[in-house]
């Protein structure tokens, strides 16, 4: 029986460059495009015999903003996605997409492609918060991209916000829930800010400049649990630290990855984990077409490719698995990894339960509420 996996692929490419993101994405460079499709297809070709006996059960196009793409370059891109991997029949296949590169003719491509889950960056339903984000969008073309997803065929649907923004109220907050949850998406996934190095916004929170007011720790938690809270009574199951579903709509794709299961990513700065190895793409844009397109052979990040130790496979297994809601199996570690998780843990997980920042019920052990307030301290402790 073929081993399924996930593939990821990225797309890099931005209209403008949203001041919070340090991910690996170029606003103004839409003229490399059509190089960059080439290459990733040349990438696809040259794992096409590496990854024969294995069967793609997730597809996931991120970005960047993938629907910067044309109609044709998305056709060229996910049919040659098709023509080189083996997909599960009944395949979760998402493409992210930002609101101000989406139009009605983008989704029926899309929809006509396979595509079956949408992944729709709002941030926030304040027009004036979008703006001081640099987001190209209003909240109202958000909701006309919705209509029109669900006009051309689409029933599963996420879309992404942030809270704990510069200047946003509480009432911002419960607006932008409100009206998130008037649109009866099935999936939503709540992200609090997090203020990286290099980025515009770090500028602004050193700068001292009031005008920029962020919000305390305490803030931040109620924010969280106020959202946590809201979605619960709309039907929305957490299954994840920063993610919820109506019951069916959990990301399988996600899941992939705080399961510690294999995928490949293609593309600029993309990672993959295949074969129990980690290894990840250059994040150099003119280096990765140029490798491509010069060496017929698949290069990593920087010649890096590395196998990864049992000790890290079982700190992976922890860390990640902990983020979702319904933790971690006693006897999947047992299965996995050969040993009882007691006798590598045992003091560490005896002390988090007494402390109140672990729960265990029968095979389970997860984050309490009060775990889930210092989750990253935590998961830290699992590092062998």
């Amino acid at each position: 029986m073929n081993k399924e996996i996930g593939l990821y692929v990225h797309i890099p490419f931005c209209k403008s460059k949203c001041i919070y993101c340090d991910f690996c994405s170029f606003a103004n460079k839409e003229d490399k495009i059509d190089e960059y499709i080439d290459m990733l297809i040349k990438e696809m070709n040259l794992y096409k015999e590496v990854v024969k006996d294995r069967i793609i059960k997730t597809v996931f196009i991120g970005g960047g903003t993938p629907t910067i793409l044309s109609c044709d370059q998305l056709k060229k891109l996910v049919n040659a996605i098709k023509e080189n991997f083996t997909f599960k029949d009944e395949i979760e296949f998402t493409c992210e997409a930002n609101p101000g590169t989406l139009d009605i003719d983008k989704l029926k491509t899309l929809k006509e492609l396979g595509v079956n889950r949408l992944s729709i960056g709002l941030q926030s339903a304040n027009d004036s918060t979008l703006k001081m984000l640099s987001r190209i969008h209003t909240f109202d073309e958000f909701k006309k991209n919705v209509e029109d997803a669900r006009k051309v065929g689409f029933k599963n649907i996420n879309a992404d916000i942030m809270f704990s923004l510069p200047n946003e109220s509480m009432k911002d907050i419960k607006h932008t829930v409100d009206e998130v949850l008037a649109l009866k998406l099935e999936h939503v996934s709540a992200y609090s800010l997090i203020i990286e190095e290099g980025t515009k916004m770090y500028d602004m929170a050193c700068s001292g400049d009031s005008k920029y007011e962020f919000p305390d720790e305490d803030t931040d938690r109620e924010i969280y649990y106020y959202i946590c809270d809201e979605l619960k009574k709309n039907g929305y199951h957490q299954y994840e630290i920063s993610n919820f579903a109506k019951p069916g709509y959990e990301s399988e794709h996600n899941m992939i990855y705080w399961k510690a299961e294999e995928y490949l990513g293609l593309g600029l700065a993309a990672h993959s984990y295949f074969n129990n190895y980690r290894f990840s793409n250059v994040i150099d844009l003119n280096r990765y077409i140029s490798k491509l397109r010069d060496e017929n052979k698949i290069t990593y990040v920087n010649g890096k490719k590395e196998l990864e130790s049992e000790s890290d496979q079982i700190s992976e297994f922890m860390f990640l698995g902990l983020r979702m809601l319904d933790g971690i199996s006693i006897n999947k570690f047992k299965e996995k990894f050969g040993k009882d998780i007691f006798d590598i843990y045992g003091d560490t997980i005896n002390e988090m339960i007494e402390d109140g920042y672990l729960e265990r019920e029968d095979d389970l052990i997860r984050l309490s509420k009060k775990g889930i307030d210092v989750s990253n301290v935590l998961f830290a402790e699992f590092m062998l």
